[in-house]
């Protein structure tokens, strides 16, 4: 199986104790070097994508190899791991193995006892319970099985993925009420059909209060948490060796949040102006009387036919004599023109937009009503970035604004979105209410 797997990329073979080597392995007709000075792995895995094959005699020399790993953390994601233990050990003890390896996010790894029988696992399989537990499977002896195939597929079987937020000032762990990064990671939830879970603890304070930096580490390494939301500044990091960082998914721009569009009125009743309304009643009134005593009508039979007249600007009544007709003319023109004036004030209404203009650009900003509240960090960044657009800012800025403290000015924002303000897109994790507010995205300030 061995030779079989290891066709493409060579192998490393990796002891403290070179004499544990069986010749067989290198007898294999596969590219191989023996590495027994494990002090030498950190600069191995520089640039290294083979595989690697851990000789040890027992759990302890293990842990040694693997300790030189995780001061890296740089190995291929796609590298093959085969792990063989000279004694005799247990299930129990090469479960322990894949419980090591599952630490350091090794999950195509191979583990064997005697190069015959051979145990692999499978951390989102359904009796694993998302890498919880650890129920070995056998590889069994044919060609067909692959036992590094879908270790981690496209989509697992709803698994939690808890999430926390660490090295930050604000929290947000509001389920209905969501910041831009729990959006992102939701997003990430759902391709990989797992169930995001924001923990309600903030670990930050907590870091605070107790002064303990491990303690992010160490519910990780206890699978208590599988993501934290980190804040990186001057390039300080977690003291975790095996714990592994994203690309920043914000880039270090300042956007201005402005109201969210208000809602343009659309009454169809105020079309019309209240006199042109009160003196369109007044003549109706004056043709029913006009047409009843002309025609020598009911006030039934005058009443049907102004309105016929007047909404559909026809009549099926002929007019004997010359005053009906003449008043029967100056009626339809009547009606053909209030209803043309209404109808185009209908139209109008029905096909403007529901919402006033957006704001795309800053120079739309600021010959809009919105007062800018901008701190001193965000004035320090506009003025770095930008001295120009900073002079024009400053004439918008809210008096006093300056000397609230930056989270403040969001928390004031988001509580009564009524002005503008500028947001870092490091801090995009703070803002919520996200229905309520809208960032003008296409014209940053850039630093």
């Amino acid at each position: 199986m061995i030779q079989r797997q290891l066709k493409q990329l060579p192998l490393t073979v990796i002891s403290p104790k070179p004499e544990l080597v069986p010749r067989s392995i290198f007898q294999l007709g596969i590219q191989s070097r023996l590495i027994t000075n494990i002090s030498n792995i950190p600069e191995l895995l520089v640039d290294d994508k083979g595989h690697y094959m851990i000789k040890a005699e027992c759990l302890d020399d293990l842990d040694m190899v693997l300790s030189e790993f995780e001061k890296t953390g740089k190995w291929h994601s796609t590298s093959k791991f085969f792990i063989f233990l000279q004694n005799d050990e247990d299930l129990d003890s090469i479960a322990e193995i894949f419980k090591k390896l599952w630490k350091l996010y090794i999950y195509n790894a191979v583990a064997t006892t005697d190069f015959i029988n051979f145990y692999t696992w499978f951390p989102y399989a359904i009796n694993n319970n998302c890498g919880r537990e650890f129920h070995l499977s056998e590889c069994p002896r044919n060609n067909s099985f692959d036992p590094f195939a879908n270790k981690i597929p496209k989509k697992v079987n709803n698994c939690e993925f808890n999430v926390t937020m660490a090295i930050a000032e604000m929290y947000t762990d509001e389920k209905t009420n969501e910041g831009f990064i729990n959006a992102y990671i939701d997003t990430i939830c759902e391709k990989l059909n797992m169930s995001s879970k924001f923990l309600p603890r903030n670990y930050v304070k907590y870091i605070e209060e107790s002064g303990n930096l491990n303690l992010i580490p160490e519910e990780m390494e206890n699978d208590n948490i599988q993501a934290a939301q980190v804040v990186l500044l001057f390039d300080k990091r977690l003291p975790c060796n095996f714990c592994q960082y994203t690309w920043s998914i914000l880039d270090t721009n300042l956007y201005f949040a402005v109201p969210f569009r208000k809602k343009l009125p659309t009454k169809i009743l105020e079309i019309l102006p209240n006199n042109v309304k009160i003196s369109y009643i007044f003549i109706a009134i004056l043709f029913v009387i006009t047409w009843k005593f002309i025609n020598k009508v009911t006030w039934q039979r005058s009443i049907f036919d102004i309105t016929q007249l007047l909404v559909t600007v026809q009549t099926t009544r002929r007019c004997m004599r010359r005053s009906a007709n003449c008043l029967l003319i100056l009626i339809f023109w009547y009606g053909l023109i209030m209803n043309t004036v209404y109808s185009t004030g209908l139209g109008s209404i029905l096909t403007r937009p529901e919402l006033s203009p957006k704001i795309q650009t800053l120079e739309q900003l600021l010959v809009s009503d919105y007062r800018i509240a901008s701190n001193i960090m965000s004035m320090q960044f506009i003025e770095e970035s930008d001295p120009d657009k900073a002079l024009k800012i400053k004439k918008k800025v809210i008096e006093g604004s300056k000397e609230i403290p930056y989270p403040e000015t969001i928390r004031r924002f988001m509580k009564n979105p009524d002005h503008s303000i500028g947001i870092i897109t490091n801090t995009f994790w703070q803002i919520r209410n996200l229905k309520d507010i809208e960032i003008i995205l296409d014209d940053p300030v850039s630093n």
